[in-house]
């Protein structure tokens, strides 16, 4: 329920560890309600780097659902 603090957390961590890939599904599920365009962008960097580790069967659905939400 504190998106906006979280996404502040995020952020930093961001700032430190721009490549884990978590952290780029985390702060796209926490703007997801308020940036959709951006979440998106979040959302694809995931992809991405989830497909490049071999490890796109452990993709949630909701990626994919939200990446393709009109």
């Amino acid at each position: 329920g504190e998106n906006s603090r979280a996404y502040e957390i995020l952020k930093r961590v961001e700032r430190v560890s721009p490549d884990r890939v978590v952290l780029m599904l985390n702060i796209a599920d926490v703007i997801w309600g308020s940036d959709k365009n951006k979440s998106k962008g979040y959302y694809k960097k995931y992809v991405d780097s989830m497909g490049r580790a071999g490890k796109e069967r452990l993709i949630p659905l909701r990626v994919f659902e939200r990446i393709y939400y009109k």
